[in-house]
């Protein structure tokens, strides 16, 4: 949501942890050639951290599930169509 100029988030506390606040963040830190800004990254990640204490987490399963659950969209949406 959008406050004048400024992002803001609502209802954050009701969102998959790990799977979207690394998919968001992937998202806004993306330029125009699609590759991930990692300072846009790190900030984004720092100020959620500002407002919430992040746990531990075992990054590398939470971007795999991100993935594995897209893939499982990819492939319901073909089975559909054809």
């Amino acid at each position: 949501m959008w406050n004048q100029d400024s992002p803001i988030i609502i209802d954050w506390e009701l969102a998959g942890y790990k799977q979207d606040l690394i998919e968001t963040a992937m998202h806004w830190s993306e330029n125009e050639c699609g590759e991930i800004d990692k300072d846009k990254f790190l900030a984004f990640i720092s100020g959620y951290n500002k407002s919430q204490s992040m746990p531990q987490a075992y990054w590398n399963v939470a971007l795999a599930s991100g993935y594995l659950g897209k893939l499982d969209w990819l492939e319901y949406s073909l089975k559909r169509s054809l």
